[in-house]
């Protein structure tokens, strides 16, 4: 039903006289509400639950939410350029503080990085949160080439992870398993020409461990030529290698054995 003077032009109600739906003049759509914000709102006072469901046989057929976006007009349309945004996921909430706002807390963009050719469409995802001080800031990147990004936009690795925190790890692990619990696996490397783990300072000018894919460690080195390579960069007066025992008395700070010799080749005492 509507009225002449109404602004909606159909209102359904159930057998209860309650309103369920609402289609506007101007094209808006509201189910639970007369006042839809937006060409579709769905409202409601208890849990506003949205469910597509598939019934096949087949096994590529499922559910599917689709965003599209295109250039020019539905009639005449044209091809999207870079940086376009194809589509975006967000969750707000009301804020009394900014005299009553939805605010955004996260969202999830699609965003064109590059330039789309044919059946090729260069597409990124960037994940933002709201850490509750300022407006919502871009956390993540997973880029077109499938790198992801913590704390940058554009990673160059499968994972490059960036933390300007005070006084904070950039990243941590923990195994919590108290019978097997089994560190950080790196499988990597084939030759002196490879390095398997690469550790430098923050300003990247000094290179503080290297492991090549030969088995090979340098410390303060970037090609060692034995099993363990130190090079002596330590000021005058301090040591490049240092072995002190945690305790005192007859206690030996360096043992070097033969494999499989019970008897040893070098036996320091401190």
């Amino acid at each position: 039903e509507a009225g002449a003077g109404d602004d909606y032009v159909l209102h359904c109600t159930d057998l209860a006289d309650n309103s369920r739906l609402y289609v506007h003049r101007d094209g808006k759509v509201g189910i639970g509400t007369n006042t839809p914000d937006t060409i579709l709102e769905v409202s409601g006072s208890d849990n506003v639950i949205q469910l597509i469901s598939s019934y096949s046989n087949t096994l590529g057929y499922a559910p599917q939410i689709t965003f599209r976006k295109a250039g020019g007009t539905e009639a005449d349309s044209d091809a999207v350029h870079d940086n376009d945004v194809l589509g975006v996921i967000e969750f707000q909430g009301y804020d009394l503080d900014t005299g009553g706002n939805y605010k955004v807390g996260a969202s999830i963009i699609a965003r064109i990085n590059g330039t789309p050719g044919d059946d090729d469409m260069p597409t990124e995802l960037e994940f933002w949160t709201n850490d509750g001080v300022a407006a919502a800031e871009q956390r993540m990147t997973l880029d077109l080439n499938g790198n992801v990004g913590i704390g940058l936009t554009v990673p160059i690795g499968k994972l490059d992870v960036v933390s300007g925190e005070n006084d904070k790890y950039v990243g941590k692990f923990y195994h919590t398993d108290t019978a097997d619990g089994y560190g950080v696996y790196i499988a990597a490397g084939n030759d002196a020409n490879d390095k398997a783990l690469y550790v430098q300072n923050r300003a990247k000018n000094n290179s503080l461990l290297t492991c090549l894919g030969n088995g090979n460690v340098g410390i303060g080195t970037t090609a060692p030529l034995n099993k363990l390579d130190v090079a002596h960069g330590a000021a005058a007066g301090e040591n490049a290698v240092r072995f002190a025992p945690a305790t005192t008395g007859n206690i030996g700070a360096v043992y070097i054995g033969l494999d499989g010799d019970a008897d040893s080749v070098i036996y320091l005492y401190n």
